[in-house]
């Protein structure tokens, strides 16, 4: 990956940051690197002084493209609304987007085989992260498939607790009023935590 310097005070005005789209001025800190796109030309990217380069932005190619899938998928575990059947989306995108990828190593592998006319350590090597790379989408598809009875829990205690929201409930009611809300919480820390185990289980 290219190396990212850091500049205390800009010169000059720098552009856009790559990350949040701010105008970094002259006079403040911020963060440069380039990533070659091609044998002649690289692509210069800025980043001000609250953002940091992501692994997708300075990577290239397939892994970029890995990158991002893992970047958006952490960043739905992350949503403040977040849900069991939030954090299921999230790890079934995030299969998909890795199978995605794993095909297009495979379409690769077989492109390279049908202009030599033989396998090739080239084509043995992409086969190898494919298969990789569609294990650990089952991973995450299986990961997801684990949460449907929390998820369904969720869903029952959410229906369970508006029932008793629209009466006046009595002590008992608003003790179980309690647990219900105590229970949710939990079963959306368990659901994030058993899909953050799944996410890192990635080996690239």
């Amino acid at each position: 990956m290219p190396r990212v310097t850091t500049v205390t005070k800009a010169r000059k005005v720098q552009g856009r940051c790559s990350t949040c789209g701010a105008e970094i001025q002259a006079g403040e800190s911020y963060k440069h690197a380039s990533k070659r796109t091609s044998h002649y030309s690289s692509l210069r990217m800025v980043w001000c002084a609250n953002c940091h380069p992501r692994a997708s932005q300075l990577a290239s190619g397939h892994t970029a493209d890995l990158y991002a899938v893992m970047e958006g998928a952490e960043a739905e575990l992350q949503a403040s609304n977040l849900h069991p059947e939030g954090v299921r989306d999230a790890l079934t995108s995030a299969a998909e987007g890795i199978k995605s990828v794993a095909e297009e190593y495979t379409e690769g592998s077989q492109n390279i085989v049908e202009g030599f006319g033989h396998p090739t350590s080239q084509t043995e090597e992409m086969d190898e992260k494919a298969q990789a790379l569609t294990d650990f989408g089952d991973t995450l598809e299986n990961a997801a498939s684990d949460l449907q009875t929390v998820a369904s829990e969720y869903e029952e205690l959410q229906t369970e607790l508006a029932e008793l929201s629209n009466i006046d409930p009595d002590e008992g009611e608003s003790q179980r009023i309690d647990e219900i809300g105590e229970r949710l919480e939990a079963i959306v820390e368990e659901a994030t935590e058993a899909a953050q185990e799944a996410l890192d289980e990635s080996s690239f």
